[in-house]
């Protein structure tokens, strides 16, 4: 969580809290009718787990760092193109010749061929290609 997505989540519990023991407060003094030690308990109570909530909130970005890093990365939502910037960098940092024998152990698979272009391309491709 973020900590403005944090601050606006502890706003809403206070808010709702502080709401409900205002309404509640304001309808005793209506009704002239004083508070009794069970409604008191109950509004300690409500303010009680308002309070353990907020702190809940608070130290989760605590929690989330003591996990391990492929948990966290695991719960990170991913970009569409997080396995091609990958696959990218990794081509990158290779050298000419572990390219090349990347493409020849490609080339091994019976389903795959290698174009004009240099390019791998399917059997079925390949077959269309020289039937037209």
């Amino acid at each position: 969580m973020r900590s403005r997505d944090k601050a606006g989540a502890i706003i809403v519990i206070w808010g709702i809290v502080g709401g409900l023991l205002l309404l509640f407060m304001a309808l005793k003094v209506l009704t002239g009718s004083e508070l009794s030690s069970n409604e008191t308990l109950f509004g300690i109570a409500m303010m009680l787990a308002a309070g353990v909530a907020s702190y809940g909130i608070a130290i989760s970005a605590r929690v989330e760092e003591s996990l391990p890093t492929s948990v966290r990365q695991s719960r990170l939502p991913k970009a569409k193109t997080s396995d091609m910037a990958l696959a990218e960098r990794l081509i990158d940092s290779m050298s000419d010749e572990e390219i090349a024998a990347l493409r020849r152990r490609l080339m091994l698979d019976d389903s795959t061929q290698m174009g004009d272009d240099g390019e791998l391309i399917s059997l079925e491709e390949a077959m269309h290609t020289r039937r037209s």
